[in-house]
């Protein structure tokens, strides 16, 4: 099997655990709280933090666990919650998140914070599972889960955005905001995969650390590339783009040219601290090459 193939393989199995724990949300309540935190797992979701997640355990040495897919589900929770919560008018005010009513539309307001809530303390539970059996492992997995989804991570990064609307943030500022709204949660999805992976008494590698922050940053300066060359009907996004908003973006600030050279620049640094390691790691590369066309 080639490894884009076995890429392949690895995300539909990612997305068979997260639908698993969906059908067990919805067969024990079919309550209008379990219906909101399922309707923003998509079927056209990416799934690139569980995948990298996956990737990363699976390329430093470990075998298909009940240990990943438990990992897997929790990581993609956090980034749904943020996604519901991001869409909210206080927020980002979107009508349209996966080419679908964003939560708050298809419900209300008050189930979708109720639902964005409900799913990051679900994957804590799901971390936190006794039946897992590996404790010291669970501990780690979910002090970096909280690490980079809280007031050290995504939750400030997104506290910083909604305070630089104006277009004249300075890009280093701008820098900060994406590499804690964005990127720690990748950056965790590569320390998780690595903590399943590895023995307790081994750190995670520096370059693989440096690996998740490049593409952490580059992921989402092409999310601001696409925002402008997707049509709405093409990206789901919804009618005002961020340029519109006077939002911030890297094109805003670089132009979209150079945008995209920062883009290819962070996408060659990603490949060079993989090839860096002492181990291969086909399916990371691949990842690589998934997330940044």
């Amino acid at each position: 099997m080639s490894d884009e193939l076995s890429l392949n393989a690895l995300r539909e199995r990612i997305s068979q655990a997260i639908q698993t724990l969906l059908n067990v949300l919805v067969s024990k309540d079919d309550s209008v709280l379990n219906q909101a935190m399922c309707h923003t797992f998509t079927p056209n979701s990416k799934l690139i933090r569980p995948t990298l997640l996956a990737a990363t355990a699976l390329d430093l040495g470990a075998q298909p666990s009940i240990l990943i897919d438990y990992a897997v589900t929790a990581i993609e929770c956090v980034h749904v919650y943020s996604l519901i919560h991001d869409d909210l008018p206080a927020m980002d005010d979107d009508a349209l998140r996966r080419g679908q009513p964003s939560c708050h539309i298809a419900f209300d307001e008050a189930t979708a914070i109720l639902a964005g809530d409900a799913l990051l303390t679900l994957a804590f539970d799901l971390l936190a599972n006794p039946n897992l059996g590996q404790p010291r492992k669970q501990c780690q997995l979910i002090h970096t889960l909280t690490q980079a989804s809280g007031h050290h991570g995504m939750a400030l990064g997104q506290a910083l955005d909604l305070e630089h609307m104006q277009t004249n943030t300075p890009l280093d500022t701008l820098e900060t905001i994406y590499r804690l709204k964005t990127s720690k949660l990748i950056e965790a999805a590569v320390r998780m995969g690595a903590i399943i992976a590895l023995g307790d008494n081994q750190t995670i590698p520096e370059p693989l650390i440096a690996f998740s922050q490049a593409l952490g940053l580059a992921f989402q300066i092409q999310d601001d590339i696409l925002d402008i060359e997707l049509s709405e009907e093409e990206s789901g996004k919804p009618q005002l783009s961020d340029a519109e908003r006077t939002k911030p973006t890297y094109p805003s600030i670089l132009g979209l040219d150079q945008a995209k050279t920062q883009v290819k620049d962070l996408k060659a640094l990603c490949l060079k601290h993989l090839n860096s390691l002492t181990v291969k790691v086909p399916l990371m590369k691949n990842s690589v090459e998934s997330v940044l066309k």
